[in-house]
C-alpha cells in the first residue's frame, strides 16, 4: 500500500507556489481483482477544485525512532 499527502496549492504574496496537507491518499489494490484504487482521506472539509498528491517526506522523528 502506498501512501500519499494531499495538498492544496497556495500561491504567496512572493508569487511562489506553496502546498498545504490537507489529508492523505492511500493506493490500494483489490483482492479480487488486483484493480489499484486511491482512498482519499481528508482532514477536514475542503473546498477546492485541485487537489495536488506527493509521496510524504522521511518525518525527522521517525528517523530519531528508527535510531534507537
Amino acid at each position: 500500500m502506498t501512501r500519499y499527502d494531499a495538498t492544496v496549492p497556495v500561491k504567496g504574496t512572493d508569487d511562489k507556489t506553496r502546498y498545504r496537507k490537507v489529508g492523505v491518499v492511500f493506493e490500494n489494490q483489490t483482492q479480487e481483482t488486483g484493480e489499484t484504487y486511491l482512498r482519499v482521506l481528508l482532514d477536514f472539509p475542503v473546498a477546492v477544485t485541485e487537489l495536488v498528491c506527493f509521496q510524504p517526506k522521511p518525518r525527522a522523528d521517525a528517523a530519531e525512532a528508527k535510531a534507537e
